[in-house]
């Protein structure tokens, strides 16, 4: 039975992602991390809603994109972003960094999957106000969730900054119908979703990660 369209997830830059699952993107012989954040999230508490229907339903019960720990170490010259929790591999997701820097630079990387007619997994990275930025993101994803890194050289080398983080994700729905699905959101700093996902909801619209992010931690990285 064929799937409920959807919106496609929006992108932006791109990049190929390894092939091999690792612990984290660094390499094994590169430099020690130095953790710079501790985080630790309510659990339960991701939004969901119906995807589209008159009826929408909405509850703060999820499991699935439920961020339960946020763990933000520096490597070398990377910044390095381990979000501990669950994703269904099978829907589309999309893991979600803002940083905001002392200089008052705005950057957004992270990881997305989108498995519609065209499947695509990758990494992307934008700067506020601009049009086109290259950056090597890296990222993985494993059991306990993922890994995203950026280098430090695309934020303009700070030495402080600020963090949002929240995931969104497609997730089984099966109470409405076989084929249903729900949207499911977390913010790593909030208990119950941001403002902009629950504005995302009233429209009966997927969030495709703008304006997320409204609590966020700041924090020395050097």
């Amino acid at each position: 039975m064929p799937r409920p369209a959807r919106i496609a997830v929006a992108v932006a830059a791109a990049a190929a992602l390894p092939t091999s699952v690792l612990a984290t993107p660094s390499d094994a012989a590169g430099p020690s991390a130095r953790v710079v954040l501790r985080q630790v999230d309510a659990t339960h508490d991701s939004a969901v809603t119906i995807l589209r229907g008159p009826d929408a339903e909405r509850r703060t019960d999820g499991v699935l994109n439920d961020i339960r720990r946020v763990t933000v170490s520096v490597v070398g010259d990377r910044l390095r972003v381990a979000l501990s929790t669950r994703f269904d591999y099978g829907e589309d997701y999309r893991a979600d960094l803002r940083i905001t820097t002392a200089a008052g630079r705005v950057f957004h990387a992270g990881r997305y999957s989108n498995v519609n007619a065209l499947p695509v997994t990758g990494n992307f990275f934008s700067r506020r106000g601009t049009r086109k930025v290259a950056c090597h993101v890296r990222s993985v994803r494993n059991d306990g969730g993922l890994v995203v890194e950026v280098p430090l050289s695309c934020l303009g080398d700070p030495s402080r900054i600020r963090l949002g983080v929240e995931t969104w994700g497609i997730v089984p729905y099966p109470e409405v119908n076989p084929t249903g699905e729900a949207i499911s959101y977390d913010d790593a700093f909030r208990t119950g979703p941001s403002s902009a996902a629950r504005a995302a909801q009233r429209r009966d619209r997927l969030y495709v990660g703008r304006g997320y992010g409204t609590m966020s931690a700041a924090f020395d990285l050097r």
